[in-house]
């Protein structure tokens, strides 16, 4: 990768390639730029998901495109970069808000890869969720939650909410780490750190600094 000169946005640019490149492994891109948008927020951004193909039937991922916007992987990227431009015409500097974002992704993926603790996690969960199954006052607070963006559900009986949180409680996410996807998560990692210190060293962010003209 060529030095950097200095230049406004040159840091988002080099960002962007970091979270839109193929070589973090299949797929990858998809996953990294949601940890993207979950800290750099936004109401646009947020209003919108990328196409990654048709969704699995009954999914989150189904559910989530009847309330949002789906755009091609490249407008998405495009407004990942308005809004990391909004951020920084609103004061932030570019190198303190690229390294925070880009060592922000690295530790959800490093929790990500800490399979033992994710697991512990998720049996929590399923826990919690069969528990509230069983729990009046639990089934009423999640059809309330539920009647929020789906004011049907008001309607829901009892058994009906209490299925739906015992589905939520099978949902692939929050089953045991199977051996492949333990693998794919620490190979997720390594390929995160390759390209970072290909695209995004530390020292480029004080190069960067030292080469911006000055105000």
């Amino acid at each position: 990768m060529d030095a950097v000169k200095g230049h406004p946005g040159e840091l988002i640019d080099r960002l962007i390639d970091l979270l839109n490149s193929d070589a973090l492994g299949d797929g990858e891109w998809s996953n990294v730029s949601f940890y993207a948008v979950y800290f750099l927020g936004g109401r646009t951004l947020r209003s919108v998901l990328p196409d990654t193909g048709p969704p699995v039937p009954g999914s989150v991922g189904e559910m989530r495109r009847q309330e949002q916007e789906v755009v091609n992987r490249a407008r998405y990227f495009e407004l990942i970069r308005e809004r990391l431009g909004e951020l920084v015409a609103n004061g932030l500097e570019e190198a303190f808000l690229v390294w925070s974002v880009r060592d922000a992704i690295r530790q959800m993926l490093e929790s990500m890869a800490d399979v033992g603790t994710g697991d512990r996690n998720r049996e929590e969960m399923r826990t919690l969720l069969e528990r509230q199954a069983e729990d009046p006052a639990a089934i009423a607070a999640f059809r309330a939650t539920l009647a929020e963006r789906e004011p049907s559900a008001e309607k829901l009986s009892d058994e009906e909410v209490a299925a739906r949180l015992r589905n939520m409680a099978r949902l692939p996410l929050l089953q045991p780490t199977s051996p492949d996807e333990a693998a794919q998560k620490w190979a997720m990692l390594t390929h995160w750190d390759q390209q970072a210190a290909a695209l995004l060293p530390d020292a480029t962010f004080d190069e960067w600094r030292r080469r911006r003209p000055m105000a």
